[in-house]
């Protein structure tokens, strides 16, 4: 579980919103308006972890003690001695590891962890600017320059562009950070022949999505839009509100592992 201090504001599940909270911090602890709305809304992000959200324990900017799954809702122990308010978590301590470099974020009691860093740590993947990685087999892997180079900028953003004319490997390295991120850099030091059977498995655990954007390709097809039902029979055509690819993965990517999202996922009634 996670416990945290704060103890004099009592069950934090009565503030309402984030100014309403971060009065009762000002009356108890004088501060900036902006650090005191700031612990307010991380404290209220703490409070709000839903089962299956994961989290990162570390020690100082470069350790990682264990990662978790969070596993009940939080609650006020009113009889505790202190760090009463307390969220239920499942450790597993397989992925503690000091990190090459220090993440500056993590300087607070509550951080947001960027999701290619987290995926990396869990994974047991290099953290950027480590050389060794290692497979889903334990067998330490040494990462290609240009994935790790890239692993570092999304690290650092959260995102990149590859661009370059047609021929020039962008796919090839798109395919190689996400076999990286899903836990198969051993298939990287592979030949092609060999590689592709590891591509084409990513591709269909549905983890990873290719999409190629071309001039009869639309909102609708990305985002969402009214498609015809099929399932409906009777006069006229029926048309539903349907979810394109990035809904869908938006979808799939708010579940606790292990849940999937149907394919052609529709959000409205027929209409």
């Amino acid at each position: 579980m996670i416990r945290v201090a704060w103890d004099e504001l009592g069950d934090l599940g009565q503030y309402q919103s984030d100014a309403e909270l971060k009065q009762a911090l000002d009356a108890r602890w004088p501060r900036s308006s902006g650090g005191s709305l700031t612990l307010a809304r991380r404290l209220l992000a703490f409070r709000d972890l839903e089962p299956g959200d994961r989290i990162v324990a570390n020690r100082g900017t470069d350790e990682v003690l264990a990662t978790g799954t969070v596993s009940g809702s939080y609650r006020f122990e009113p009889d505790y001695v202190e760090y009463r308010h307390v969220v239920p978590v499942t450790w597993d301590v397989s992925h503690a590891r000091k990190l090459s470099k220090p993440q500056h974020g993590w300087r607070s009691t509550f951080a947001k962890v960027d999701a290619a860093l987290f995926a990396q740590v869990s994974m047991g993947l290099a953290v950027p600017g480590t050389r060794p990685a290692e497979s889903r087999t334990g067998d330490p892997v040494t990462l290609p320059e240009d994935v790790e180079s890239v692993l570092e900028a999304l690290d650092r953003k959260g995102q990149v562009i590859l661009h370059g004319p047609p021929g020039t490997g962008k796919t090839r390295l798109a395919l190689g950070i996400a076999l990286a991120l899903t836990g198969r850099a051993d298939a990287l030091s592979s030949p092609p022949e060999q590689r592709a059977p590891a591509q084409a498995e990513m591709l269909r655990a549905g983890r990873v999505h290719m999409v190629t954007f071309h001039p009869s390709y639309g909102y609708e097809d990305f985002v969402e839009g009214f498609k015809p039902d099929m399932n409906v029979t009777g006069p006229g055509l029926t048309l539903a509100l349907t979810d394109g690819v990035f809904h869908t993965l938006c979808a799939q990517a708010s579940r606790p592992p292990g849940r999937e999202v149907p394919p052609d996922h529709r959000r409205d009634q027929p209409r």
